[in-house]
């Protein structure tokens, strides 16, 4: 193998490697951070998910608020004002804040009355239409209640999962015996659902978790990816603790692969830019080494025993090569003085 093969298979071998070694440090070092900060817009869109529905739980509570803390109110629980809910409470009021039920609790936990409509928002529905499964009637919900407890939930009815939010009825000023309570809730349909992934601008949905469902397995935060989606869901709770639906946000993995993308476009203008050097590091051995040994190996292989004419491009070289070839002329210049010292003592002998 000639020593300009050698020289390029050298260079070839060494640009693969630095090729291999650039794309693993692009692998190790660089992708993975395009998957941390994909991870991280999951987790983002996961609370902005989970605050969306925080801001409805709060919004029924101010509902709730309005027509809780009255007197109206405490009074008809009492009885002292029966044609409450009539002057009130009107369906068209539930049609216009988008609530599909109130209801109130009386402490021994009957139904005292309550108004409810339809998911449509269309007409009026019983409101056992929309009791709870897990405890059956909203007579078995109340029971789970303190006296003065108070919060904003879900719960898993018979038309569906809904968002809730009850408290004790009080007075205006918030003074009063505990004579029950006011629940006041919004259906979790499909509609709701893609309404509030509109305005997040996240792919969010809520999935019940029926009693055949492992609660083990849906009862802590998960983090999946699957087909090109980051899947981040978590359990809601009910008024007893028990996971009730699971709220889950996909992200599509755009990150990683635009990240990728990038990674591919960096290499190949990294591979190109090492590809010029190499280039240019041959194209100098070339000049400046393998040529003028290609040159003097030719002078030397047609070199006979006399000296040959001075090479004025191997004599200009101050390196190697230029050493190499002051050498080889002066023994050939040797071999010349010796052979004409030769030549006239073998003419002396005859004489």
């Amino acid at each position: 193998m000639r020593i300009t093969q050698k020289v390029s298979l050298v260079l070839g071998i060494a640009f693969v490697a630095l090729c291999a070694l650039l794309w693993a440090a692009l692998q190790i070092f660089v992708a993975p951070q395009f998957k941390t900060f994909e991870l991280e817009k999951a987790q983002d869109n996961f609370e902005r998910a989970y605050n969306v529905i925080d801001r409805e739980l709060n919004q029924l509570e101010a509902y709730r608020r309005d027509y809780g803390v009255w007197d109206a109110a405490y009074n008809f629980l009492t009885g002292a004002y029966p044609t409450f809910l009539d002057e009130e409470l009107p369906v068209s009021l539930l049609q216009e804040l988008g609530l599909n039920i109130y209801i109130y609790l009386g402490a021994d936990g009957a139904v005292i009355d309550g108004v409810a409509v339809d998911g449509a928002m269309k007409s009026e529905v019983a409101t056992e239409t929309y009791a709870p499964v897990r405890f059956k009637t909203w007579k078995g919900f109340q029971e789970q209640l303190a006296p003065d407890s108070g919060a904003q939930t879900i719960v898993a009815t018979r038309a569906g999962l809904m968002l809730i939010a009850y408290a004790p009825v009080t007075h205006t000023d918030g003074s009063g015996d505990f004579v029950g309570h006011l629940a006041t809730g919004r259906l979790l349909d499909a509609d709701f659902i893609a309404a509030l992934s509109k305005q997040t601008r996240v792919e969010l949905d809520i999935v019940p978790i029926s009693e055949a469902d492992s609660v083990a397995a849906f009862s802590e935060k998960s983090i999946k990816r699957a087909d090109g989606i980051v899947t981040v869901a978590a359990p809601l709770r009910g008024v007893d603790g028990e996971p009730i639906a699971m709220l889950s946000a996909r992200t599509p993995s755009e990150i990683t692969m635009i990240g990728q993308q990038t990674l591919l476009s960096a290499f190949a203008w990294l591979a190109f830019v090492i590809l010029l050097f190499i280039a240019i590091v041959n194209f100098l051995l070339q000049k400046l080494a393998v040529r003028p040994l290609k040159h003097l190996t030719s002078i030397m292989k047609s070199a006979g025993t006399e000296k040959p004419p001075i090479d004025a491009e191997l004599a200009r070289h101050k390196d190697e090569v230029g050493i190499l070839y002051a050498s080889f002329n002066n023994l050939l210049g040797r071999i010349d003085k010796h052979t004409q010292e030769l030549a006239s003592a073998l003419q002396s002998a005859e004489t």
